[in-house]
Formats: C-alpha cells, sequence, structure tokens
C-alpha cells in the first residue's frame, strides 16, 4: 500500500493490479499444482504407496510442484550484457525461463522424467527464484500439506474416472476436467475444547 516504484507513490491502479497478481498467483499455481500432483499419484502407484505410507513427508509436495511446474514460463529482461553458454544475451532483451524444462532439467536431477515423491535435493523452479521468488510458496505449500493428508486419509482408494481434460494454455500447466471415484471415508472427529 505504501509501496514506491522509481520514487513515486504506487497508484490505487498499480494497488489493485498487484492484489490480483497476488489473488491469482496463488490461486492458479496452488490449483493446478494440487490437481496435477494427484494425477501424478493416480498415475504412478509404487510412489502412491509410498505417499500413503508417509502423507506428512515434505519432499512430496516438492515433487508434485516440480513435476506438474504449474507456471510453464516466466519472462524477464536483463539487465545488463551477458553470455550463457555460447548465447549473447544484451541488456534490455527479453529473456524467458522455461519452468516445465529446467524442473527436468537432467544436470539438475537424477532421472528428471521419474515422478519421486522422496526425490531429494529437490531445488525446483516452480515458485521462481531469487528476487522474483513467490511471496505465497510457503502458504501454498501448506495448503497443499492439509489438501494431500485428507484426500489421502479420507480418499485413498481415488482413481481416474474418465480422461483428463487439461487447459489450453501455454503459460498455465493445470487440468480443466478430472474425473475421479472413491469410496468416502468419515471425516476425524473434532478434537474436544
Amino acid at each position: 500500500m505504501h509501496g514506491a516504484a522509481g520514487g513515486a507513490p504506487l497508484s490505487q491502479n498499480e494497488i489493485s493490479f498487484n492484489a490480483i497478481l497476488l489473488i491469482l498467483g496463488g490461486q492458479e499455481t496452488t490449483r493446478n499444482a494440487t490437481s496435477g500432483g494427484m494425477l501424478a499419484l493416480i498415475q504412478h502407484p509404487a510412489e502412491r504407496a509410498k505417499f500413503l505410507a508417509n502423507a506428512d513427508a515434505p519432499e512430496a509436495i516438492e515433487e508434485f510442484l516440480r513435476w506438474t511446474s504449474p507456471v510453464t514460463h516466466i519472462m524477464r529482461t536483463a539487465t545488463r550484457d551477458l553470455e550463457i553458454r555460447g548465447r549473447k544475451i544484451r541488456a534490455g532483451e527479453r529473456v524467458l525461463l522455461w519452468n516445465a524444462a529446467a524442473n527436468r532439467d537432467p544436470e539438475q536431477f537424477a532421472e528428471p522424467d521419474r515422478f519421486d515423491v522422496a526425490r531429494t535435493p529437490n531445488d525446483h523452479v516452480a515458485f521462481g527464484h531469487g528476487e522474483h521468488f513467490c511471496l505465497g510458496a510457503n502458504l501454498a505449500r501448506l495448503e497443499m500439506r492439509v489438501i494431500f493428508e485428507e484426500v489421502s486419509r479420507r480418499m485413498p482408494d481415488i482413481e481416474l474416472a474418465g480422461p483428463v481434460e487439461r487447459l489450453r494454455s501455454n503459460f498455465v500447466a493445470g487440468i480443466k476436467r478430472m474425473p475421479v471415484r472413491f469410496t468416502p471415508r468419515p471425516a476425524r472427529a473434532a478434537a474436544p475444547a
């Protein structure tokens, strides 16, 4: 609310646009990493069994994020001239990082195309990096942990009940429709006050 850009206070529109960005950013990434992570568990029964045996392991959440890469790419502007792997980039040029490719980089990840709920280390870029690291990363991890713990406990036999329909987007990797079936289990009883 009291931020400034270039020495001038942010306008009401800039404040509003930033608030919308925060709301949409958190909603899109968490929702799509959650549905994509659930699909990965359904499609990889051995990893699902490992996850069900230890549903509160933080490594699994990181693997859901790496595997799904909900935001597929991020564009930035080079602030100075530089060279990366023989490619010259000049100050002011736009550079595009494909998160989905970075999160499958064989120089960074052993067996990058294998879904592994116990993967460690797991230095993915699903939340960005550096000064552009996601402000809501810790909240998203917490939300995903709670969702996966509850779904795993209450719907351990969840399975696909039809074809998965993906979003048509080159920016968000998400699922539009994923019909499932399961045998419902009761919710936990509330702890006495």
